[in-house]
Parts: C-alpha cells; sequence; structure tokens
C-alpha cells in the first residue's frame, strides 16, 4: 500500500472520531507500525500520545488530549464500538467538569469512569472502577462519551472537593441549558450532610446562593474600580 493509499484509509477511518487513529485501529485496516512511523517522520501525522495519531483532517482544539487518551484505553475498538461496550469508558470528575464548562477546577489527572474494571498503565489518568453510570448519566459530546452535567456535579460532591469549588460548579450548572435544579439536588443528596445541609435541594439553594454572592462582590469591585475619581498630586 502507497502512502497516499495509507493515509486515504487512516483518514476514512478517523472521519467520525476527531481525525485520530490509534495504531490497534490501523492495523485492523492492513496498516503496519512501520507505515506510520515512516508518515511520522515525514510530518504527515503527529503522535499525540504513545500509539495514538492526528492526521493532516484533524483540527486542534482544547479536547484533543482527552480524546486521544479516551481512543488510547481501548485501542484495537473504534468509536462506535467503544458506545456499544456493555461497559463503556466515559470521561468523568474533573476532566467532565472541563469539558462541560463548569467551575475551575485543574484536573491533576485525566479522569474516567467505568462500570466494569479496568486498569492502565499510562500515566496522567486514573479511571474510576465498579461505577452505577446509568444511560441518561451519559451524554455525547461531540462524540466523546462524558458523563451528564448533574453526575460530574453529583460525583465531585462524592469526592468532597472544597466547598467554594463545588459552589462555583453548581452555579455554572445551573446555567447549562436543560440542566434543572431537582437534578442537581438529586445528585447532591447523597453528600448533602458532608456539607451542612440536610437535603440536596438545600445544598443547591446555599451553594447557588453563595457563588452568586461572590460575583456580585467581583462585579462591584470592578465598578469601583471604573468609577473611582482619579486623584492629583502638585
Amino acid at each position: 500500500m502507497k502512502q497516499a493509499e495509507v493515509l486515504a484509509t487512516l483518514e476514512t477511518v478517523a472521519s467520525d472520531q476527531w481525525g485520530i487513529v490509534t495504531t490497534a485501529q490501523a492495523g485492523r485496516e492492513g496498516v503496519e507500525r512501520l507505515q506510520l512511523s515512516r508518515l511520522a517522520e515525514k510530518g504527515d501525522l503527529d503522535r499525540a500520545r504513545h500509539g495514538v495519531y492526528l492526521l493532516p483532517s484533524h483540527q486542534a482544539g482544547p479536547q484533543d488530549e482527552i480524546r486521544a487518551a479516551w481512543l488510547s484505553l481501548e485501542p484495537k475498538k473504534f468509536i462506535d464500538e467503544r458506545w456499544e461496550d456493555e461497559w463503556p469508558v466515559v470521561v468523568s470528575h474533573e476532566s467532565a467538569a472541563r469539558i462541560h464548562g463548569i467551575g475551575r477546577l485543574i484536573p491533576p489527572k485525566l479522569t474516567f469512569s467505568t462500570g466494569g474494571t479496568k486498569q492502565t498503565r499510562q500515566q496522567g489518568i486514573r479511571i474510576y472502577t465498579r461505577r452505577e453510570l446509568a444511560e441518561a448519566d451519559i451524554v455525547s459530546v461531540d462524540g466523546l462519551p462524558v458523563t451528564s452535567v448533574a453526575r460530574t456535579v453529583g460525583d465531585l460532591a462524592e469526592q468532597k472537593v472544597e466547598r467554594g469549588y463545588l459552589a462555583d460548579i453548581v452555579a455554572d450548572a445551573l446555567r447549562k441549558e436543560g440542566v434543572r435544579f431537582e437534578d442537581l439536588a438529586e445528585k447532591l443528596k447523597p453528600a448533602a450532610r458532608s456539607y451542612g445541609a440536610k437535603t440536596g435541594m438545600q445544598l443547591v439553594s446555599e451553594l447557588s446562593a453563595e457563588a452568586s454572592s461572590v460575583e456580585d462582590i467581583d462585579e462591584l469591585r470592578k465598578r469601583l474600580v471604573h468609577t473611582a475619581p482619579v486623584s492629583y498630586t502638585h
């Protein structure tokens, strides 16, 4: 197979997975490791991580790292096969919050969850196993399986993240289209007492109010800076 044919084959394979392909996926299509290495040496492919390549059609974006890591966890399977797994691996916790754009946590590792068992030797990745993930708890974000906004909030609360961080997460979550107050309350119920609340509803109310108060103070400070009188010294 000529290099042009190899690239065309890889582009077809990766057309629905963000222009990213694994060595194992390429192998299923008859493309050898040596061919991938040569294309990478020429600059036709970029290595995203070990055994994962970015194709010429790939458009760089903020989710590249998490997408490449997710593909690397089941390198032989294509994306449609991954969605059909009995226990799919999904982006969760801090990484899910980052994808949803809620809160201001900086993930120390790329975080995933699965209802089954899963191990990896890759550094910088954490997988939470044997977790109950209902179908409604998993959403597609441009084809990537991610825990829903409400489930992500609940997961982080159960980890007992700092209250101020959780307040920001809850406030941002409530701004998301389709996220209901009641949904967050249900997911926060198991962790309510850890934050001094009796119910999930009470915790959502308190946290959203706290976050709003901080925002109001910040906004007031900005206004004071812009409207403060200028003093002159002679």
